[in-house]
């Protein structure tokens, strides 16, 4: 074998420099996998605080749109072995022509939650964001989570059953979360259908999200 490389004018040391480098990139790479962020994202309370409603129709060009608010308590984890922070979390709604609606979310105030017939209330922090209550907060830990409301809104020309698949008052939607490495997941949510009297007796200052006057959709 030696003989062989000499014959051929193969320089052992270099090839076995070239045979060094492989096995370190190729653990470095490993570690690199093993050690980026994982992220998980999924609904807090699904049965309670994932809800839409329709809110006061708007005129453009004389015509009247018809306006939905889309309103979803969500936690993410972070599983992996790296920090990262969020860039995005938007709600993806299949619509009955099989495109979807990418949403956007606004910025509204904290939700503040009535807690049942009793005099106490409860401050819900807003994903990505602060406020009065709560520090923004972005970026989750190795082993950490971090969780908050989302709030969107949709606007149609028509009613949104002609649009949107509704099934006993209950709309399926999906949360997408990206890090700024690009990593992405996500997770269903079913968001009951409530009207603005229930919103009102258990979110004090329902009037001061639902006051944002705008659309945050896009189709895809």
């Amino acid at each position: 074998m030696v003989l062989f490389m000499i014959e051929y004018g193969i320089d052992f040391l270099s090839l076995s420099a070239l045979i060094l480098s492989i096995v370190n990139g190729t653990f470095l790479l490993s570690n690199h996998l093993k050690d980026k962020p994982k992220f998980k994202v999924e609904p807090v309370y699904p049965n309670v605080y994932q809800w839409w409603f329709e809110l006061p129709p708007v005129k453009k060009e004389g015509k009247k749109t018809k306006k939905y608010g889309f309103l979803s308590y969500v936690k993410v984890k972070n599983s992996g072995l790296r920090k990262s922070s969020l860039s995005l979390w938007q709600l993806s709604l299949k619509h009955k022509n099989s495109k979807e609606y990418i949403c956007e979310p606004i910025s509204i105030p904290e939700p503040i939650i009535q807690m049942g017939d009793s005099e106490h209330e409860k401050p819900l922090p807003v994903l990505g964001q602060g406020g009065i209550y709560y520090s923004p907060d972005t970026v989750v830990d190795s082993g950490t989570s971090t969780s908050g409301v989302c709030y969107y809104i949709v606007e149609y020309s028509n009613d949104i059953k002609n649009s949107i698949k509704i099934k006993d008052d209950k709309i399926e939607g999906r949360i997408v979360i990206k890090d700024i490495f690009d990593n992405e997941t996500s997770t269903k949510i079913n968001f009951k259908k409530k009207k603005l009297n229930f919103l009102m007796d258990n979110i004090k200052n329902i009037n001061d999200i639902i006051s944002v006057d705008k659309s945050s959709q896009k189709y895809s």
